[in-house]
């Protein structure tokens, strides 16, 4: 079966992996290390860190999939077309008074 284009989506993703300090204590302080090296702030760039810890991975994930929904989630939905125009019949004629309709037979 061919690729229908209206239903493809493209994503592309790049990634660069940094050691971290090893004398940052804190997840916290190595990204904030990573975040001062930035120069510029674009919203197109994601920041993906390993986070230790379970307890602290299941908090943040709650956190960002609420935020997400939030933001973009709750605005979204579903392509519907448009219904069907309906087609005069060839039998009825409009008057021109208002709100009758003569039919004929």
């Amino acid at each position: 079966m061919a690729a229908n284009w209206k239903d493809v989506v493209l994503s592309v993703t790049n990634q660069e992996k940094l050691k971290a300090p090893q004398d940052k204590k804190t997840t916290k302080a190595r990204l904030n290390w990573l975040l001062r090296m930035l120069k510029v702030y674009d919203p197109r760039l994601r920041i993906r860190a390993p986070w230790p810890g379970r307890r602290t991975f299941i908090e943040l994930l709650e956190a960002s999939a609420t935020e997400f929904y939030g933001l973009v989630g709750q605005h979204l939905r579903t392509w519907q077309a448009l219904p069907p125009k309906p087609v005069r019949s060839s039998a009825v004629q409009e008057t021109s008074k208002i709100g009758e309709v003569e039919t004929q037979q």
